[in-house]
Parts: C-alpha cells; structure tokens; sequence
C-alpha cells in the first residue's frame, strides 16, 4: 500500500460484492464440526473450496465467516497463533481474505505487471490491492485529474470481487489515487477483473506476454554485456599500451632509484603507468615515512595536496617492495 496518501481526504468508497443476507448474529451451526482445519485455511484456499464445505459459509466486505466449529481450533490452538484465522464474538470463525485466493490475486499481479494499463498490484499485511495515481504536475490540470480519478474508480468492476474500491487525496497535494480492495475473486469472474486491470483476457494471452517480456529482456542483457566485453578488452587493450610505454620509460630513464624499500624513515618518490596533465610524464606521488608516536606511518603527497598520515600496514610494505622490483621507485 502506498505510503503518501492522506486517507482522511477520501472523496468516495464503494462496498464490493459481498452476500444477500443479513449480518448473522448468532452462530446458525453450533455444534457441527466443519470438514476443514485452521491449519489449511491458514496457509490458503479458494474461495469455491470453501463453498463445498459441510457448514454455512458468508461473504463480507472484510472477511468471510464459516459458523459452526473447526477441529482443535483456538485463536491460541497453534504455536504463535493465527494470522488469517480468529474466532467472532458469536462462536463463529473468521477468515481474512489474506488467506483466500492467493493463486488468483498472483495472476492478476502478473498481469498488472505485463499489461502497463495504468493500474499496479501490491500486497502487503493488511491485504491485496490494485491502484492507481493521477498526479498533478500543473494546478491547471487538478480539476481534471480529480475528474479521471473518480471516473476511473466508478469504472471498476465492483461487482466481480468481494472487497472494496475508494478513491481519495495524495498527501502533499500531489494528486488523487483509487483503488480496490480485492479479497477474493469467483472463478467465473477472474479474467473479467484481470481483463479490466490489465487488458490480458485470458491465461494463455499472459504466459505469452511474459515470454516475450523475459525474451526482450534476454535480447537486452546479451546486448549490455556484448558492449561490456568489448568496453572491457577497449580498456585492456589501451591499458596494454599504456603500460607498454611506461615500461619502456623506465628502461630509459637513467635517474638513481630504490631497488629495495627499508622499513625506516624515509622519502620517495613512486611512478604510475598512469598519463599525467603534462604531455609525455607519468603520474607520481611522493610518499613521506617518519614514525607518529610508536608506529611507522606515511603521508602521501601529489601535485595537488598532501593525504593524511596513516599507519602503514602489511600490503603497503608489500605494494612498495614489489613496485621497487619493477623500477617504479626514485629517491625524493
């Protein structure tokens, strides 16, 4: 559920789908023992499963409520207790529709996903739903905005879900939202819904809408790293080169250096094969040792500013020692 809408600027709601009857008060089957567990309606059925059931079953806006009695049901009967499942006040049990068609919502998410009609899906602890933004990025336009939000609420088909459908306020002023609520979906109103959503009718016209966006998406992926690999060799190539000539430099160049680096005080001055500002010279800094309390520690210093002292570790020893092998180091 989104996050920046203000729900206390709602302009409108309508209550989907639910049964005829009237609110039972009481409990119609005390005493008759349902043939289905707490455990199964916890981890999720279709709302038509639950219409082959041995006891009365009722569909609201909110929940649906099984009367008489499930087998070794308390709200306190299973180790950290029950989500979707609770106990009324009337004996009777009720089921969140969190629980109930949990394979159908997923098909509409897809759909919403694949279909980019305007409308997205969102699941979260309180529920299911699908909705959809009218932002207002010119004050000249809000009147309209708030005019196709409500339009588009009053469009949904309330009639196919049990739920509801709202419309209301962005925070901040941003725009306008509706959505809807959906809880459960009768089978033969499915692609109705998924249609209306998402423009896909039917299970056959979605598997192939995804195969082609997973298919686009392949194509794209070769092409980023076709033009990774051939980035990656430009850069090596081009490094191999660079290397080259700072090699050939070194050999060239007949300035006293340091073959090996003591782990003492010192100054020197370390070559990159790195191209400077400068035409024709390489990039160096130069690296100042002196002790900083108990510890050996080193400051390094380019053309532009000097670095902080830091105590020096292993790998530096390291890094220093194997750059004198190559040459790469000059007395400061």
């Amino acid at each position: 559920m989104t996050n920046e809408r203000n729900l206390n600027e709602k302009f409108e709601s309508i209550c989907c789908r639910k049964d005829d009857k009237a609110r039972r008060v009481l409990n119609v089957a005390v005493g008759t023992l349902a043939n289905i567990t707490a455990d199964t309606l916890e981890s999720g059925v279709t709302l038509e499963s639950l219409e082959t059931l041995n006891v009365p079953v009722f569909r609201y806006g909110t929940q649906i409520t099984i009367h008489g009695n499930l087998p070794r049901f308390s709200d306190s009967s299973r180790p950290g207790g029950y989500k979707s499942v609770f106990l009324n006040a009337n004996g009777s049990v009720g089921v969140r529709y969190s629980a109930i068609d949990g394979g159908k919502k997923d098909m509409l998410a897809r759909a919403c996903d694949v279909g980019k009609i305007g409308w997205l899906a969102s699941r979260s602890s309180s529920g299911f739903e699908v909705s959809q933004s009218f932002y207002v990025s010119d004050e000249a336009t809000r009147d309209d905005q708030k005019a196709a939000c409500l339009a588009a609420m009053r469009s949904i088909p309330a009639g196919g879900f049990f739920g509801g459908v709202t419309a209301g306020c962005l925070a901040y002023g941003r725009g306008y939202f509706c959505a809807a609520f959906i809880g459960a979906i009768p089978i033969d109103e499915l692609w109705g819904v998924i249609g209306f959503f998402s423009g896909i009718l039917s299970e056959s016209a979605l598997v192939q809408r995804e195969s082609d966006r997973d298919r686009k998406r392949a194509e794209e992926r070769a092409i980023r790293e076709a033009d990774g690999d051939a980035k990656r060799l430009r850069m090596e190539a081009e490094a191999a080169i660079t290397e080259g000539e700072f090699a050939a430099w070194l050999q060239g160049n007949a300035e006293p250096r340091l073959k090996a680096l003591r782990r003492e005080a010192c100054s020197f001055r370390r070559f990159y094969a790195k191209e400077a500002e400068t035409p024709g010279a390489w990039k160096s800094a130069v690296f100042t040792i002196a002790k900083r309390g108990v510890s050996l520690c080193c400051q390094r210093s380019t053309a532009f500013f000097p670095n902080k002292w830091h105590k020096i570790e292993e790998k530096h020893w390291e890094a220093w020692q194997a750059a004198a092998g190559r040459g790469e180091l000059f007395p400061a």
